[in-house]
């Protein structure tokens, strides 16, 4: 399977099942170029916006979050990526500071353009896919533990996972100020990813799965040919 929840699926009515979860394999971007001085950081929020509830998040984002990096940082831009640029999201674009990228079905040209990327809530397997992509691209990540959904990911090592805004804003504050955290926690999830989520892992993992199934067919076999000899 592809995703932990789809082996959840499986093994709920086929508890016996051997499952085994290889994911999608991601191909690593060059890390995004540096800034141009003086110009503002960007911000790209994880996923790109479907529905109402999805702007309803970047929203409260916007409120709860927003006004704290300006206080602090001053000059911030947040990058919004839509499938398609329903009502509730064109109002996130009249926000100070915010802007929404439509139609958009990805957001790995948004991470290029991107100082941090935040995924404020899980909104499903595109949250998780987006993280991913967002490290694989060099771009450190601010996450909560309901974005995270069970990636073996370490606080303060590849991601900042924070629970509450007050403790998000600051986690973000500082990655904005300090580039050389930056460039640590960037460094950390592209090793990251490459060891766990690139293609070449995925195909690693998979020749495994393969090999190990292979051999077993060849113990049965060779168990059922001794037992038959022996009924012989």
């Amino acid at each position: 399977m592809s995703t932990p929840h789809a082996a959840k699926v499986v093994t709920s009515f086929a508890p016996s099942a051997s499952v085994t979860v290889i994911a999608d394999g991601l191909e690593l971007d060059e890390p995004a170029p540096p800034a141009r001085s003086g110009a503002a950081p960007v911000i790209a929020f994880n996923p790109c916006l479907e529905r109402d509830s999805d702007a309803r998040t970047a929203s409260r984002f916007c409120d709860e979050v927003l006004p704290r990096v300006h206080t602090r940082v001053g000059r911030t831009k947040l990058l919004i990526g839509c499938r398609t640029l329903f009502p509730l999201a064109r109002r996130l674009s009249h926000l100070p500071g915010v802007e929404v990228a439509a139609p958009l079905h990805s957001l790995r040209g948004l991470f290029r353009r991107a100082t941090v990327a935040v995924a404020p809530k899980r909104f499903g397997a595109d949250t998780e896919r987006g993280l991913l992509e967002a490290m694989a691209a060099g771009v450190p990540v601010i996450t909560t533990p309901d974005g995270l959904n069970g990636l073996p990911l370490q606080h303060g090592r590849e991601v900042y996972v924070e629970g509450h805004p007050t403790g998000f804003s600051e986690r973000l504050i500082e990655l904005l100020q300090k580039p050389t955290l930056r460039e640590a926690m960037a460094t950390r999830g592209r090793a990251f990813i490459r060891l766990n989520y690139s293609s070449a892992a995925a195909a690693t993992r998979l020749s495994h799965v393969i090999a190990t199934v292979v051999d077993g067919g060849h113990r049965r076999s060779a168990s059922h040919g001794r037992s038959a000899g022996v009924n012989a």
